[in-house]
């Protein structure tokens, strides 16, 4: 009867335990790096902005950086910034209060505003953005 409870029980616990599902990500394809830099990125579509996770290497240690994704008019909307770390890989998530759907490039630059990384995003259609999905 122990034995049998104790199954019960186990068997109780994993029909507990949701199953954690992330957001889907979108890659980016760059277009252009400047010489020695490796990127990945990924975006995710959230409904209050667009997240980007950026992989990096190749940067100057210790220069500062400034991510931004670009809106349909061509006007930069800031994301966030993070110091490079020279030959060493670094990942940061960084967040821009602009929906996925307005989003049509991604742009790395030095504090000085030269272009490192760029990417055009490909237009993506409001029925596919997160604005539609049921809350």
């Amino acid at each position: 009867a122990a034995a049998a409870a104790a199954v019960l029980i186990s068997v109780g616990s994993f029909a507990l335990v949701p199953k954690i599902t992330g957001p889907p990500m979108e890659p980016v394809a760059f277009s252009e790096t400047s010489s020695g830099v490796e990127a990945e990125a990924n975006l995710i579509d959230h409904t209050w902005g667009t997240e980007t996770i950026l992989v990096v290497s190749g940067l100057e240690d210790g220069e500062t950086y400034e991510l931004a994704l670009r809106n349909e008019n061509g006007t930069s909307v800031p994301s966030g910034a993070f110091i490079g770390t020279g030959d060493q890989p670094l990942e940061c998530r960084m967040n821009a209060a602009l929906l996925r759907e307005d989003a049509t490039g991604l742009e790395v630059r030095t504090t000085e505003g030269d272009l490192v990384i760029e990417a055009d995003l490909p237009e993506k259609n409001p029925s596919q953005s997160a604005m539609s999905a049921p809350r």
